[in-house]
This record gives structure tokens, sequence and C-alpha cells, in this order.
């Protein structure tokens, strides 16, 4: 049976131990191209009344089976299930997995002996010593194959653990760092000499605030160690996942004598929580309320760590013992000690810290560019600011090209506002004009109208001399006709005679002639 065409993107290679596993699973794949269900629709229409574990498998499991992998029976009926609309379409589906199946075009006699693999029964109704080493061999395969399944779960879940446990570092360094910076600006009004200015706050105001930020900046440490260990932690289980899943490939390879595709290295990354605490505005409450909650994920991917090493110890085989690692315990853990504070010297190692993970996270450029999207505002600025200060000028300029082009469009006033001050807010909008994709641009123009119209112009100025010609139109077509004339405008005055015409062969290729002739008409 071959294939039929997909209306999403085609199934992958075929991974099954045999010939015939293959063959089962490309009937599979067969139904689900007819019925035109991809694999989002196979996980919705499977229940669990359809396996006698009472479990849905999930969704890495689900496509191992329709590679092949581990497809079993029970498998089987439940996307014939899926596929049918009733009970008689069913039983014909189930007919035709029936027939791949050697000595299984019936069902098996109750109690007869297992079929060797040509379909008949060795003489005297005995299994031959073939027939026993090929049932054990299949056996052996079986049981690999589950095992993979479950390690390439394990793997997947503890790169997202990974990921999750790094950025809730890099938000724990940024408010501790925040925070040390709120000591000290509270600890110089404190001591400010009285009558130094009239807008002076009442001194127990200050002290209060001072109080309560010294406490918070003790417990978002605290929480940053035990942030350190989870990741470290999630760090080495992960690797030893990996290897994991190499190890069991390499058996698995061995036993089918066929070399496998299947990449560890490449794993999904599972959706995670979001710890935010609302970028330098944010009030002591609003810190309170963002340490509970790392706190309570902390607690949370302990647990989550707990019971991955517990299952990668118990699929570990007793002649490949891997290292799952002590389950330590970070819930509530502290590693404050009475030592003197040194501000200079914790603030160069938060610095310091910042930029390490920075470096480490940059080189997954995919999960990179993702946490650059999805981050917090003040997180990204902060970043782009420390590079700038510590002499990274080349890094900072290539993660603002990066910002430009991917962060959320509703994003951008946040950053800039962080960046107040610097010269940072002229050249993000720079980038944005230059590398961002038409209609995203288009979102940033109409954020800024409604909070800063001049920076709202001023981005439509630089689309206009350093975008390249042929990526203006688009523009054009999402602009009103004010802020179109305004390109256009700007474009005279900035652009070279030839630059011009380039644009203006960019327009007329594009339908556009009015605009080609605003363009031109001082020419």
């Amino acid at each position: 049976m071959t294939e039929g065409r997909r209306r999403t993107r085609p199934w992958g290679p075929l991974k099954g131990p045999t010939p015939q596993a293959n063959d089962r699973a490309r009937l599979l794949r067969g139904w689900l191209n007819r019925r035109d269900l991809r694999l989002d629709d196979v996980l919705k229409g499977l229940t669990k009344e359809h396996f006698t574990s009472g479990r849905v498998p999930s969704r890495t499991t689900v496509s191992a089976r329709l590679a092949g992998v581990a497809l079993d029976d029970e498998f089987v009926e439940a996307i014939a299930d899926v596929c049918s609309t009733d009970a008689a379409g069913r039983e014909r589906l189930l007919l035709e997995a029936r027939a791949l199946t050697p000595g299984r075009s019936t069902p098996p006699p109750a109690g007869g002996a297992a079929p060797s693999p040509s379909g008949q029964l060795p003489a005297g109704g005995a299994p031959s010593e073939n027939t026993a080493e090929l049932v054990a061999v299949q056996r052996q395969h079986l049981a690999t194959q589950g095992q993979l399944v479950r390690a390439l779960e394990r793997a997947t879940e503890l790169e997202s653990a990974r990921s999750s446990a790094n950025q809730l570092v890099l938000v724990l360094l940024t408010m501790v760092e925040r925070l040390r910076r709120d000591v000290e600006t509270l600890q110089a009004e404190r001591d400010r000499p009285l009558g130094r200015s009239a807008a002076l706050r009442p001194i127990d105001q200050v002290r209060a605030e001072l109080t309560r930020s010294e406490e918070q900046r003790k417990a978002a440490e605290a929480e940053l160690e035990r942030a350190r260990a989870e990741r470290h932690r999630a760090d080495r289980l992960a690797e030893e996942a990996v290897e994991q899943v190499r190890v069991l490939q390499a058996a698995l390879d061995q036993l089918r004598g066929t070399p496998s595709d299947t990449d560890a290295g490449t794993l999904p990354i599972l959706e995670q929580e979001q710890t935010t605490y609302g970028g330098p505005e944010a009030g002591l409450d609003d810190i309170d309320q963002a340490l509970a909650k790392a706190s309570r994920r902390l607690d949370d991917g302990a647990d989550r760590l707990d019971r991955l090493a517990g299952e990668m110890h118990r699929d570990n085989s007793p002649d490949n013992p891997a290292t799952s690692g002590a389950l330590t315990d970070n819930r509530a853990h502290s590693t404050m000690t009475n030592e003197p504070y040194d501000r200079e010297a914790h603030a160069a190692a938060l610095r310091q810290e910042i930029l390490d993970v920075f470096y480490a996270a940059r080189e997954h450029p995919g999960r990179f560019e993702e946490s650059i999207r999805t981050s917090e505002p003040e997180l990204v600025a902060g970043l782009a600011r420390l590079l700038y200060w510590c002499g990274k000028d080349a890094d900072a300029d290539d993660l603002l090209n990066l910002v430009g082009t991917v962060t959320n469009a509703a994003d951008v006033p946040a950053i800039m506002d962080a960046w107040n001050g610097t010269s940072l807010p002229r050249m993000l909008l720079q980038r944005i004009a230059v590398h961002r994709p038409a209609e995203s641009l288009l979102q940033v123009v109409q954020i800024l109208r409604k909070v800063s119209p001049f920076q709202a112009d001023q981005l439509l100025t630089d689309v206009s001399y350093l975008r390249p010609p042929d990526r203006i139109p688009p523009i054009l077509g999402g602009l009103s006709e004010h802020e179109t004339l305004h390109v256009l405008k700007a474009a005279r005055t900035v652009l070279a005679v030839g630059k011009r015409h380039d644009l203006a062969l960019a327009l007329r290729r594009a339908g556009r002639p009015e605009h080609e002739s605003a363009l031109l008409k001082t020419l």
C-alpha cells in the first residue's frame, strides 16, 4: 500500500524492527491518510478505554508506534477505532491488519501452540529450537523498543526541565540585581543629610522599605541558589537521558542489524510556565508574589526531577547501569551564611553568571531565539545593557538584531522604556526597520502610535532609508495614507537619487504607481 498525500508534512521514516512491523505501521498511516487525520487528531480520538493500562500514550509514544516501534495489537485496534465510524468499518480495518500478520489471517485457536514464522506449527505441535530462539529475539526487540520509547519521553521532558530551570535562574539573577540596586538607593536616601531636599520622604518610610527590600534580596538569593542547584541537576540528568537513548538505540540497531536515524539531540521543548516579576517598576508586593511563584516552581521541579531520575534508574539494565544522580531535595534549601556581604564582589559575580548563562543558551540558536521571544522585556533589556557595559559590543549587536526581529510587538515599548536615557531605543528601531517581517513591523507601528507617536514616525523614517527597497511595498500596504506619505517624503529627503529610483522600481513592480509617482514628483 502506498501512502497518500497528506495535507501536512509527510510521515517520518519507518523504524520497525522487522519488515512486517513496518508494513503494519504503513497500513495504519494509510488509514489515517484516507481519513485525513493528523497526529493531533489521533491524540484527540484515543481514550483510556482503548488501553488495558487505562492511560492514553504520550504524543512521543504514539508517534513511535506509528513508525513501527513496539507496535502491538492493542494500538492497532485503537487506531482502527479512531479511523472508523461504525463496528463494521472497524472490523474491515482489523481484517486488513490481520492479513499482514503471518499466521493471523484468522484468529489463532485458543490454547494452541504458537505458529512458526512461516505460519505452520512445528512437527508434533511443539516449537522447534529455531522458533524458540526467534521468539526470544522478538521479545528482546519489544522490550528494548519499550525502553527506548520511555527513554525518549524522559529525555524530552528533561530537556524541557533544563530549559525551564535555566530561564528561572536568569529571572532570579535579574531580580537579585534589581533588589541590590534598590537597597543601595534606599541606603543612600536614608543616609542623606536632612534638609538637602524638600521632596524627601519620611525617614521611617525609607527605613521600612529598606528593611523589606533587604529581606526580599536575601529571599531572592536563597531561591537563586535553589534554582542553580535544580539547573545543575537537570543538566546532569538530561545528559544521562540522552546517553541512555544512545545506548538503547545502539542495542536495538544491533538486534535488527541496521543503523538508525534517531537523534536525541533535537528533542522538542515542552511548553513552560513563565515566572515574571513585573520589570523595573514592580512594587514590593509584586516581588513577593514572584518569589512565591518561583518557590512553587522549584518545589514542582524537584518532584519532577525525582520522578524522572527514579524512572531512569528503574529502566537501566543491570549490565548497563547509568548514574541517575542522588535524589537531592532542593525544597526550601538555603545556602545563606553569616559571611560579610561584599557588594562589589557580589555584583561582579552576578554579572559574570548572567554572561555565562547567556553564552551557554546561545549555543542552541532555535531555543535561544524562542527564549528571547517569550522572555520578560526587562530581562531582554538587561542582557543587552550588560553586554554593552561589559564591552561585548559585537554580541550585544547580535542580540539587538535578534530582539528587533523576533521580540513580541507588544513588548517593544517596555524594552525601550527600560533603555530610556541611552541610545539603545534608537538602535532597536533601526533593527526593527531592517530585519522585522512586514506584518510584525506593522504591529509595532500600531502599538508605538498609541504610546509614542514620535517613535512610530521615527521607525517609519528608518524604514524609508534602511530597509531594502523590495521589502518596503508590503509595509506601505498596511499603513494609513498619512503614514505612507511620511515614508515616501522621508525617502525623497534622505535617499540618494539612485536609491530613490530603486525604490520607485520596487513600487512599480508591486503595482503601486501612485506611490511611485509620489516618490519621484520632485525629481
